[in-house]
């Protein structure tokens, strides 16, 4: 499905952007399950991509934000799923990304993160007055171990992690 979608559209996966697109069903279904979308829910996805992930929580989520960096995925994936009201594709780097911009003051973040941008992603969502009350991601395991270390293991990602929340690893 994934490349045949980029080739229809003339797209390649970038990788000054660090670029992946998850076509596991069961990483999907993991990962949808994690987040337990609700339908009064507020999802902001990070890197959507070709919409994979922001169909699915379409048909769960009251609402979906999803931010895209890449102009181009942004603009096919306005085309593709916007036809509901429930997306809202946002043209933008997350890092740059205002959370308290959602109108709700509960919302929850799921993404899949490439590992160069993964730690600045979680800390910004950490560090700001408007965190969302769950965060799904998936990681490079290693960025996932540090996240869960225990004393004595730790490192500033899992200092910060641990202390605005409590980091699972739910699938690997």
């Amino acid at each position: 499905w994934v490349k045949d979608r980029l080739r229809e559209r003339g797209l390649r996966p970038r990788k000054g952007l660090g670029q992946h697109f998850l076509v596991d069903r069961e990483a999907l279904n993991n990962l949808l399950a994690a987040a337990q979308i609700h339908p009064e829910d507020i999802v902001l996805e990070v890197g959507p991509g070709l919409g994979l992930i922001t169909r699915e929580l379409a048909l769960r989520a009251d609402r979906v934000i999803a931010v895209e960096v890449d102009p181009l995925l942004a603009a096919q994936l306005k085309e593709s799923v916007t036809t509901t009201s429930r997306v809202e594709v946002v043209n933008a780097d997350i890092l740059q990304f205002d959370p308290g911009s959602i109108s709700s003051p509960s919302y929850k973040l799921v993404a899949t993160l490439p590992y160069y941008i993964a730690t600045a992603v979680v800390r910004h969502f950490l560090e700001t007055d408007f965190k969302p009350s769950v965060m799904v991601v998936t990681l490079q395991e290693e960025v996932a171990e540090n996240m869960v270390a225990p004393p004595g293991r730790m490192g500033l990602l899992s200092v910060m992690t641990q202390l605005y929340g409590t980091p699972q690893i739910i699938s690997r």
